[in-house]
């Protein structure tokens, strides 16, 4: 889709949020082994926040990343760089 629409000004990015504290996580963070388990895996220590990924969102939509299109934007408090 990038590149059949780019040359129209939309573009296409995505975002990978990682485990995130929201009511859908909400059950499995209260179980310490698998709390503990997602958490070891993540470098920054901790559940992101749904506002971060909402502000990743905006950002993406904004006219500052308008030279951004193509993208995974991994939002995982760097499980990724593991």
């Amino acid at each position: 889709m990038t590149l059949e629409l780019a040359s129209d000004n939309i573009r296409i990015n995505a975002i990978g949020p990682g485990a995130t504290a929201a009511d859908i996580t909400a059950v499995t963070r209260t179980i310490p082994e698998r709390r503990d388990y997602l958490l070891n895996g993540i470098p920054m220590g901790r559940f992101g926040e749904p506002e971060e990924n909402a502000n990743l969102n905006s950002f993406l939509l904004s006219d500052v990343a308008s030279f951004i299109t193509g993208h995974l934007v991994c939002a995982n408090r760097g499980y990724t760089a593991k």
